[in-house]
């Protein structure tokens, strides 16, 4: 009995899966992938022709970091409807439906699915847009002797490789950008101090061939050498400092000594003055006792006039 239960519960089993492959056939649902890159312009082909008594069209667009938009075309009406974005247009032609979309963001990313009523009911067909963002790729040291290597904005992810013989240590780090790209980070350490350079290899489905990045690694002992070379920088330093210091002292005093020296050759004449005082005094007095000689000679001439009238001088 158990065996009975076991076969019949096995052919409705086949039975649900004939049917759903049969229903997917007859919709002639179709897939395909597109790849594109951020800025550039692409059509999209409908898989199945109009055909001749063609009714309606349809896109339907799921996309990836948005909500779903439709466009349509109506013959009969002879109308098109379209709430996604004026960057997508929809061409009828008799032999093919079309979508052109132009400056292609990332917000495009999505499925989709093109829709033709006819004749023949409404054979369906998805098309899956993907859009590549290249990122931007450097290389930088940190202060602890650890690489760093960055895929800045790309999509999808980067991935990050190292190439080394040497025992070392990565660290991932991978965050999302506002612009729905991502930023992959990837930290290189060595475990040995004779090693000298780090190379990282960068892959992503918009570059050609993979991006290879190298970047020195400094000696082991550098940092520290470094902190132990800092005092005698700082006393150096110092050092020139203190001699601009006195040097200006110095010349302040030269130029100093040099503005009194100015000012006692300015002063001269005054000294001069005084040297050649004494003179004039002499002279004062000589002239004085010259005069009080003279007054004495007079006065004994008077006295020695005799009684007569006549003179008499005395050599």
């Amino acid at each position: 009995m158990k065996t009975d239960k076991l076969k019949m519960k096995l052919l409705e089993e086949i039975q649900i899966l004939f049917l759903l492959m049969v229903a997917i056939g007859c919709r002639k649902v179709r897939s395909d992938l597109r790849v594109v890159s951020a800025g550039s312009t692409t059509t999209l082909n409908c898989a199945n022709e109009p055909g001749n008594e063609f009714i309606m069209s349809t896109w339907k667009v799921h996309r990836v970091y948005k909500p779903p938009c439709h466009m349509a075309f109506t013959m009969q009406e002879n109308k098109t409807f379209n709430d996604c974005n004026n960057r997508t247009h929809q061409y009828i032609g008799t032999k093919r439906v079309t979508l052109t979309i132009k400056n292609i963001t990332l917000s495009d990313e999505g499925n989709y699915t093109c829709e033709i009523a006819n004749e023949r009911g409404t054979p369906t067909s998805t098309i899956a847009l993907q859009v590549l963002v290249t990122p931007i790729v450097l290389i930088r040291l940190t202060s602890s002797r650890s690489a760093e290597c960055h895929a800045i904005g790309g999509h999808p992810a980067a991935t990050i490789w190292w190439n080394s013989s040497f025992l070392y240590e990565v660290t991932n780090t991978t965050s999302m950008e506002e612009n729905k790209t991502t930023t992959v980070t990837s930290t290189y350490t060595s475990k040995e101090d004779n090693e000298t350079e780090a190379t990282c290899i960068i892959h992503h489905p918009a570059f050609k061939s993979p991006v290879v990045l190298n970047i020195t690694i400094p000696a082991a002992g550098t940092k520290k050498m470094w902190w132990v070379s800092l005092p005698v920088v700082v006393v150096l330093v110092v050092l020139v400092i203190i001699l601009l210091l006195w040097k200006r002292s110095s010349l302040r005093n030269f130029f100093a000594n040099k503005k009194e020296d100015t000012s006692g050759l300015q002063e001269n004449p005054a000294v001069i003055v005084e040297e050649v005082e004494p003179y004039a005094s002499f002279t004062q007095k000589v002239n004085t006792i010259y005069n009080s000689t003279s007054e004495l000679s007079e006065a004994k001439e008077k006295n020695l006039t005799t009684g007569d009238g006549m003179k008499r001088i005395y050599f």
